[in-house]
């Protein structure tokens, strides 16, 4: 049950994040018209943790440090980050962005405090977490510039009320369906990952010595 628990945990902020994605791909103006504005930043700022991945898996892999330090550690880095999120918010008036931000730190921080593990489990895992966030950030990419990604919600009358042009600059303003599909797809693979990594690795029992009356020599 503990481990069902653990799992869930730590996969939830990311499935969340994935269900947010789809939800505005259908209803782009359930939450108003900058929402999704702000969904195409957030995977801007999704690339900025996949890059600090490598800084942030050092703090949590160290063996002399306390999770209380390793949790201050991976939020002294988002302050960090939290420059460029803060030149993001206010250079484009996005002031959201911010707790979308901070919501994806949770995720981070998720597994360090509810599926704690070894450390050469933590070292396997961190190393997982990092590999497969760039290659389906990249992959992302690549699938939904490369194949159809339909409007669903994202009609042109909607994207006229939100002010999205179709002569935009880029493929994401040009055609937000594709940030959003990308959003939905990545989130949700992060989401099965940390599911999967925050099974518990197998428990190795020593085998028993068998009995006196099995040993291979002959009784006196």
């Amino acid at each position: 049950m503990l481990d069902t628990f653990r799992r869930v945990a730590a996969a939830t902020p990311d499935a969340v994040t994935a269900s947010f994605f789809v939800y505005t791909w259908i209803h782009p103006l359930g939450f108003g018209t900058t929402l999704v504005g702000d969904l195409l930043v957030l995977m801007l700022l999704e690339f900025l943790l996949v890059h600090s991945g490598a800084f942030i898996g050092s703090i949590v892999l160290s063996p002399t440090t306390s999770r209380w330090k390793k949790t201050l550690g991976v939020l002294g880095f988002g302050a960090f980050y939290m420059l460029f999120v803060l030149g993001f918010a206010y250079g484009m008036n996005r002031p959201w962005v911010i707790h979308v931000f901070l919501w994806l730190l949770v995720g981070r921080l998720a597994m360090v405090w509810l599926a704690p593990v070894p450390r050469d489990e933590e070292i396997r895992r961190q190393q997982a977490l990092w590999g497969c966030g760039a290659l389906f950030y990249i992959l992302g990419v690549f699938a939904t510039v490369i194949l159809p990604v339909p409007e669903l919600g994202l009609t042109a009358q909607v994207r006229a009320e939100l002010g999205i042009a179709a002569t935009g600059k880029g493929l994401w303003q040009q055609k937000p369906q594709t940030v959003l599909a990308f959003g939905m797809l990545y989130y949700a693979a992060m989401a099965y990952v940390r599911w999967k990594l925050a099974t518990p690795p197998p428990k190795t029992t020593t085998p028993a010595s068998p009995p006196v009356s099995q040993w291979p020599w002959p009784k006196k």
